[in-house]
């Protein structure tokens, strides 16, 4: 196999890559590396015929050892990992043992007086991956490979360091990006993918039957929808467990040298929790409702229209590119204005507590709230009257639920994001 370097091509595989180990024909107690293409036996410099087991005769060259899952590997058939803040990558041969995803929805159940069934409020889906894989050496050189490919993989788990020598300030937390072929990867933003490619230089539409026959997944799509070999789904490596069988007869290890073995199988688990750098859910579309990402999870895209406009003309990737960044910009202001109306809900509570505090703070809350009703308040007199009104919902709230034995709670915030301005009016006169 060859190093996992940032090259446009991908790894290379070759079980044969640091040559094979044999004894050391001037000392039978040692070990020597033999390198492929070395020469078997020399007299003075020539080589010399040598018969194999099989009664044929090698001259020149030992025969060259061929090892089918290296085939299989080369055309793209890998686990691979990135480490976002380096950017190094490791790539594994694709023996999985076990690939399981799991999307947990987050509900905040509520149990009301009166209700049969509970009231439940929708907060996230979460998204995590189990995986399981297998590190087979067939040689003495796949071994040591293997071995430093799980060490990498280890050494991705631990944070970045501004001084590494003190080691007290992290600068980067040990973000990854795992992509296990076509099935987990990461998906561009794509509204409508029947009217993008997945490959620049092809003719089929993103995501189709056509596409992956056509073009598979050696090309996959970066965080900003831009093509890359890249293109692992972001997250973290919640934990990792490495069996190297050491104690199994039905593996065993390779003995290179006194007391220096080399696993022969390495087994794998680690559970990835995802990151997903794009909206998810379902947005309007005139009178129905789309999901915002046409190709998640899977890359897939079955659409009739992708299907009719395979021949069209391949897309700008600048326009993708432009409605990826617009989408981002959206979810950054949305989470702005959030966070700008709880700002507001406690601004307005602390008017509340500030003007209404005090033996007269009841008077002033009616004259206030006549004011208000008249059009005649100003700003600070309007923001205190919503801030009481919110502030004595909350406590009724709470105490009616600790009089039905609930553990349930409700904050200012809750409250407040409950009701605009205009709802007020019915709490005006109450």
């Amino acid at each position: 196999m060859s190093t996992d370097s940032n090259d446009s091509d991908g790894p290379v595989f070759n079980s044969q890559k640091y040559g094979t180990v044999k004894k050391d024909p001037t000392d039978p107690t040692k070990h020597i590396v033999s390198e492929y293409g070395s020469s078997l036996s020399t007299t003075a410099g020539a080589t010399i015929p040598v018969r194999t087991q099989a009664g044929g005769r090698a001259q020149g060259f030992m025969p060259h050892f061929i090892d089918g899952s290296d085939a299989m590997a080369n055309k793209g058939m890998i686990v691979s990992f990135q480490h976002v803040p380096s950017d190094e990558n490791v790539h594994f041969k694709g023996f999985i043992t076990a690939f399981n995803e799991t999307y947990n929805c987050d509900w905040q159940s509520e149990t009301v007086f009166g209700r049969a069934d509970p009231i439940h409020m929708f907060k996230n889906t979460q998204r995590e991956i189990t995986l399981a894989f297998n590190v087979p050496a067939a040689s003495e050189s796949e071994a040591f490979e293997n071995l430093g490919r799980v060490q990498r993989l280890i050494t991705f788990l631990y944070p970045s360091y501004v001084n590494p020598g003190n080691a007290i300030t992290i600068s980067n937390s040990p973000l990854v990006r795992l992509k296990v072929m076509n099935i987990l990867a990461a998906r561009p933003q794509f509204g409508d993918p029947s009217q993008s490619s997945q490959n620049s230089n092809s003719d089929y539409a993103a995501g189709t039957f056509e596409n992956l026959v056509h073009d598979g997944a050696g090309s996959s799509w970066d965080a900003d929808g831009n093509s890359s070999n890249s293109g692992g789904l972001l997250g973290i490596i919640k934990n990792v467990s490495v069996n190297h069988n050491l104690d199994n007869p039905d593996h065993g290890v390779f003995e290179i040298n006194k007391g220096t073995i080399l696993p022969k199988m390495i087994e794998v688990n680690l559970t990835f929790s995802a990151i997903h750098e794009h909206p998810l859910g379902w947005s309007s579309d005139g009178d129905s409702q789309k999901f915002q990402n046409q190709l998640f999870p899977y890359g897939i895209n079955d659409s009739v229209d992708a299907a009719q406009t395979i021949n069209n003309s391949q897309p700008n990737i600048s326009d993708l590119t432009l409605a990826n960044k617009a989408a981002r910009q959206q979810l950054t202001e949305n989470l702005d204005r959030l966070a700008d109306e709880v700002d507001q809900i406690e601004q307005d509570v602390a008017n509340a507590e500030a003007r209404y505090a005090g033996a007269f703070g009841k008077a002033r809350f009616n004259r206030d709230k006549k004011r208000l009703a008249k059009g005649k308040a100003s700003p600070y007199q309007e923001s205190a009257v919503r801030g009481k009104i919110t502030s004595d919902i909350t406590d009724a709230t709470n105490t009616m639920y600790a009089a039905i034995g609930s553990e349930s709670r409700v904050t200012n915030v809750d409250v407040g994001r409950s009701y605009e301005m205009d709802d007020l009016s019915q709490f005006l006169d109450s």
